[in-house]
């Protein structure tokens, strides 16, 4: 007998304010749409780490659908780690801007121009840095839009929900309205120094290993070591080598 499907996961409910439909950001809600609001019930003295490295994650995603060759690596670089954003190479000088602009980039219309332009106006003082941010995630939600409309395909969108659904369970861990109780005495020398290789290289390769040095010091739990033996994919921020490392 072959075995009976998953099934499917309850619809989202939303509570009336007002004008405005607002999703129910609840532990069900949680189990059944992992997502970025789950940032949120973090602790508060990591939330604000989290939700940075969240977005220095996933956005350069985003702009890797950036047609525009040479607009698509600018607006990748824009995101830094600290949750700022950076656009370096743009003058601050409006003709030099057109000028850099007009070396660089082919003719014809560009699906990177709005991102560029809103970063211009970033360095030479017209929006802040947090304006910026917001203009930048809203010009590669449309241009990601707009390409699904000509291309009449939805796999953008369900490609979205997938980053987030990954990013937000690397980031926050299983449940953040159940964390998981870690020990103090699991962090032995041995995994805290591959944690901290982990950290710094930026290469989870070693991750079932450290799954293997924390079930030494006497870690049993399913949802820790599962993690560090599954596919990933880990990014910085992961939140068990977060915890070895005392970042939670």
């Amino acid at each position: 007998m072959s075995d009976k499907p998953n099934p499917e996961p309850p619809s989202p409910r939303y509570t009336q304010v007002g004008n405005w439909k607002h999703l129910i950001t609840d532990e069900q809600e949680w189990l059944a749409r992992p997502s970025q609001w789950g940032i949120q019930y973090l602790p508060e003295d990591i939330r604000l780490r989290k939700q940075q490295l969240f977005e220095h994650h996933y956005y350069p995603r985003l702009a890797g659908w950036i047609r525009c060759e040479v607009c698509r690596p600018l607006i990748a670089e824009c995101f830094i780690e600290d949750g700022a954003v950076s656009p370096d190479p743009i003058p601050e000088d409006r003709t030099a801007f057109r000028e850099w602009y007009a070396i660089r980039h082919p003719p014809g219309p560009c699906d990177g121009w709005d991102c560029l332009r809103a970063a211009y106006f970033f360095k030479c003082g017209i929006v802040t840095g947090s304006e910026l941010l917001n203009k930048l995630i809203d010009c590669l939600f449309g241009a990601c839009d707009r390409r699904a409309r000509e291309e009449r395909t939805n796999w953008y969108r369900r490609t979205r929900e997938e980053w987030d659904r990954s990013l937000a369970l690397e980031l926050v861990g299983p449940n953040p309205f159940r964390p998981v109780a870690f020990d103090p005495s699991w962090r032995a020398s041995t995994a805290a120094a591959l944690a901290r290789q982990v950290y710094e290289s930026r290469d989870f390769a070693p991750m079932p290993i450290l799954a293997d040095a924390l079930q030494d010091a006497g870690c049993e739990s399913a949802d820790v070591l599962d993690h560090c033996r599954g596919p990933g994919p880990h990014v910085r921020g992961c939140w068990v080598v977060d915890w070895v490392l005392a970042k939670e």
